[in-house]
């Protein structure tokens, strides 16, 4: 039997020693290091991504509830409702409520329409008042009315070359709208209309 009896020298498991540390020592970064700091270095750029994205969602955050606290606001301050049909009466006392002031007007209502359950009430107003602020605090009313008012078109004109002196005279078309619930249906309504 042939026995492989060799016994290395001091320089030669020196060596040996030496090229095994190097190869532990690469395998040690391809095999653990370098995937570690990829994975180190993907997971910092997703927290940068989260953090701009958190960012993004308390900035809508802080948008909704400044929205919703301004239509509360807005709801708490004029909440206007839709009447049920036929609410002329009530339409008519407020107009001539809101015009009072002035020196003259004209209301003329046009046949009312239907569709659904809604009701829309069109309506021509002309008024004159003595100056500008007048005209405007007439229009505020009516567009901030409790019933429900859609201004569609408006023309204001004054008798001199400027708001500032002389008569105001406003011509604007408008619509009340009503519903059909808790309404009795009556021939003010389209021939169409049927209960």
């Amino acid at each position: 039997m042939n026995k492989l009896n060799y016994t290395f020298s001091l320089k030669e498991k020196i060596i040996i020693l030496i090229l095994v540390l190097i190869l532990m020592g690469l395998g040690y970064y391809y095999f653990i290091d370098r995937p570690i700091r990829a994975d180190m270095k993907a997971a910092e750029y997703a927290k940068e991504d989260l953090m701009v994205e958190l960012d993004i969602m308390n900035v809508k955050v802080a948008q909704l509830r400044q929205m919703r606290s301004e239509l509360e606001n807005m709801s708490a301050e004029n909440t206007s409702y839709m009447e049920s049909y036929n609410a002329s009466k009530q339409e008519i006392s407020f107009l001539n409520d809101i015009l009072r002031g002035t020196e003259r007007y004209n209301i003329d209502f046009s046949d009312v329409s239907m569709d659904g359950d809604l009701i829309r009430r069109p309506f021509s107003l002309q008024f004159s008042t003595s100056d500008y602020e007048g005209a405007k605090n007439i229009i505020n009313q009516l567009y901030n009315s409790k019933l429900r008012c859609l201004i569609a078109d408006i023309n204001i004109n004054s008798d001199k070359n400027s708001f500032d002196e002389g008569v105001i005279q406003v011509v604007l078309n408008a619509y009340f709208y009503e519903t059909m619930n808790g309404g009795v249906y009556d021939s003010g309504l389209p021939a169409t209309a049927t209960n």
